[in-house]
């Protein structure tokens, strides 16, 4: 019987080896936690004096001024975030905290759309910022790891770790049916992680925490990544942020942002943009979804070139250089899609 030889300290590397592994979920932790951002709003609410606090005459209202706490994520480098609308609805102000910068910085609602309970915000910082990426609905399956990140009681940049729970949940929520349907995800959603997001372990998004289950624990539930892209695109469309004009209609593609229209004699149409081509790159900005582009675009000062990266039917790969101008007529959004609105300055 031949005996194997003993190599002394084998084993020792080995598991030396096997510690410096470094878990999926860390990874996707450090790869997401920059583009997370921390949210506290303020509004002012009227309460009447008690009785034993007036001297004399009727009862009068006191301004009084109250805080909520939540989350949100950076979507586009030029300082958009996402979060939920009921965060940031009736707030007077709100305040962001952004990983890496001092203090906080003032946002800008710019967009709200309420039946959807989603709001995009608009950052001004001094350097472009992290931007998430977003996941492939089709990739999401029950029983996947998946990371909750936010704020819960002010505890900022939590992480909770879980699992999807479910997909296609209805919710109702004051009488109310929301358009989505939901993840379901046992992952620990509090107050305060409203609006934060929900990750796979490649750090990509797949829904926006938005709620929990009254009555049970490790019940919560995200709007999932095929709702956002959608309900990202109608956020900031033409008409809604964009002042400037294209006259191009945008729709998601596996790869970049296919053109579905073209309106004649528009700036698209001048620029040599056709039905089918596929946007791959707005400015120096790789282009995933439909909704970048449009992004890009709310920040476009009119007369001021833009260069896409095409790609045609063919295949082949070229630049169009798109020149917005002064949109003609202002669409009345509010009336027609429900969304309530404020126009980008140029400089913002």
């Amino acid at each position: 019987m031949t005996s194997r030889p003993w190599i002394p300290g084998l084993l020792l590397v080995a598991s030396w080896a096997a510690a410096q592994e470094v878990e999926p979920a860390v990874l996707a932790v450090e790869r997401v936690g920059p583009s997370v951002v921390n949210l506290s709003t303020e509004r002012l609410v009227e309460r009447k004096l008690p009785a034993h606090t007036r001297r004399e005459g009727p009862a009068r209202a006191q301004g009084a001024r109250a805080v909520n706490l939540g989350s949100g994520v950076i979507v586009d480098p030029a300082g958009f975030v996402l979060t939920n609308a009921h965060v940031v609805a009736r707030a007077s102000r709100i305040l962001v905290g952004v990983p890496g910068l001092e203090g906080q910085l003032e946002a800008e609602l710019v967009a709200v759309r309420y039946a959807d309970d989603l709001a995009l915000l608009k950052l001004e910082a001094p350097a472009p910022l992290p931007a998430i990426e977003l996941a492939d609905p089709e990739s999401i399956r029950v029983g996947q790891t998946c990371l909750a990140f936010g704020n819960p009681y002010g505890l900022e940049s939590s992480v909770s770790k879980g699992v999807i729970s479910a997909r296609g949940r209805r919710l109702r929520h004051a009488g109310h049916e929301f358009p989505q349907r939901f993840l379901q995800t046992d992952a620990a959603i509090n107050p305060g992680n409203s609006g934060g997001p929900l990750v796979d372990l490649q750090g990509r998004l797949i829904g926006i925490n938005t709620a929990v289950h009254d009555e049970g624990r490790g019940i919560g539930f995200a709007i999932p990544v095929g709702h956002l892209r959608a309900a990202l695109a109608a956020l900031s469309g033409p008409g809604v942020l964009q002042a400037a004009y294209t006259g191009l209609t945008l729709e998601d593609a596996p790869e970049g942002a296919e053109v579905t229209q073209v309106a004649a004699e528009s700036p698209a149409a001048r620029a040599g943009i056709h039905v089918g081509d596929r946007v791959v790159a707005a400015g120096a900005l790789p282009v995933q979804a439909a909704y970048q582009v449009q992004l890009a675009l709310a920040t476009a000062e009119p007369e001021r070139p833009l260069l896409l990266a095409i790609e045609g039917s063919d295949g082949v790969r070229r630049g169009a250089t798109l020149t917005p101008v002064v949109c003609p007529d202002r669409v009345l959004v509010r009336d027609r899609t429900g969304l309530v609105t404020r126009l980008l300055s140029p400089s913002r």
